[in-house]
């Protein structure tokens, strides 16, 4: 099945800044694009470019839940294996309002903050965000190497969403 694909990643601020005591002056308007050039993918699996797209929201446990982005097991909207060569941008949202501490580990996660090898994790928590991008060259996929990513529960179980943007 072809599919086709063009998104622009954005983070935005918005919002107001104000005294509740000196209402002498107007509310400040905050509207700020971050970075102020927003990441944008054609389709394709060149520079800018990506063509897979797969986004979820999971509960996760103690156990952990662990993502193959090389494999057969993990799929889009269409029923397809997201199966990537280059991964374009990551990004994992802890979606609890008060409590629980998500934790993001892997050998992907490794991959991204040094390179190879096992043990590097990061850790969100409530209605925390994180991503990573790579819009020029891509982080190379490799099975076996950085393909896995695994969420956490510190404890109890957690609501979480994840996106996940790249090449095939």
């Amino acid at each position: 099945m072809a599919t086709t694909l063009s998104l622009v990643l954005r983070d935005t601020l918005r919002g107001y800044y104000r005294s509740d005591t000196d209402l002498t002056k107007a509310a400040e308007l905050i509207e700020i694009d971050l970075p102020p050039q927003f990441q944008k993918f054609t389709n394709g699996t060149g520079v800018h470019q990506a063509n897979r797209f797969v986004s979820d929201k999971l509960t996760v446990g103690i156990g952990g839940t662990s993502l193959d982005v090389r494999g057969t097991t993990l799929l889009d909207i269409f029923g397809q294996a997201f199966n990537l060569t280059v991964l374009r941008a990551i990004r994992v949202c802890n979606i609890e309002d008060t409590t629980g501490t998500l934790e993001i580990s892997g050998n992907l996660i490794t991959s991204i903050y040094s390179g190879t090898g096992a043990g590097f994790k990061d850790f969100l928590g409530p209605r925390a965000v994180w991503h990573k991008t790579f819009p020029v060259d891509g982080l190379p996929i490799t099975a076996g190497v950085n393909d896995i990513i695994t969420f956490t529960a510190q404890s109890g179980s957690i609501q979480m969403q994840y996106d996940l943007i790249g090449a095939q």
